[in-house]
């Protein structure tokens, strides 16, 4: 639902912590991603370009069910008891690591309190993510891509839908979604034919 109705990146999803999403205001704020290194594994860092970072005003749709999701993963959290997982970030490399909260993690340790996580706390990985969407016909940029076309084509400006998915600028959004502006202008002539020649057809007929 996240990247469906926010048209946020998988690794952006999947490194959201809860202190970064205002249910009140409806927004999110988009300041790094979580992505797998390799050699090292899954490490935050920066994003993809300097106008990734952003914030996104979220629908009442997905605001409610970001809500409830919070509830049920607090639930979670309860009836796991120490079995929980509990993500953390280690100084020293950056490593996202889990471990049972049965146990004491040091005190030098980031402790993640993640959006998207799995009913025992696990973070989501992006290849298990993307093995998921594979399996399905998908890939990592198919609902970022909906999201998208479905606002060009319901008539944002493309301005708009370039700042809320964070491309480095307008031209950008508009060489990808191409196809769509098109289709737009194909639709265009279709509605001039069916409401304005229609409605003026009787202003043309030769006596």
């Amino acid at each position: 639902m996240l990247a469906y109705h926010t048209g946020m990146r998988i690794s952006e999803i999947i490194g959201l912590e809860w202190s970064k999403v205002n249910l009140a205001e409806g927004t999110i704020t988009v300041d790094r991603q979580l992505k797998r290194v390799q050699g090292i594994g899954y490490v935050f860092g920066t994003l993809k370009t300097q106008s990734s970072n952003r914030t996104i005003y979220l629908d009442q749709q997905l605001i409610q069910e970001l809500s409830e999701w919070r509830k049920v993963q607090q639930a979670n959290k309860a009836t796991a008891g120490d079995s929980y997982i509990i993500p953390y970030v280690m100084p020293e490399h950056g490593k996202v690591q889990e471990q049972s909260s049965a146990f004491e993690l040091p005190d030098n340790v980031t402790k993640l309190d993640l959006v998207c996580t799995s009913p025992c706390g696990n973070f989501i990985k992006h290849d298990s993510l993307s093995w998921l969407l594979k399996k399905n016909g998908l890939n990592a940029h198919s609902f970022r891509h909906t999201h998208a076309t479905q606002l060009i084509e319901a008539g944002a400006p493309v301005k708009d839908v370039s700042a809320r998915l964070g491309h480095a600028s307008v031209a950008i959004t508009e060489d990808i979604y191409a196809k769509v502006t098109e289709k737009m202008s194909r639709n265009t002539v279709t509605l001039f034919e069916n409401k304005v020649l229609k409605e003026n057809a009787n202003k043309y007929l030769i006596y």
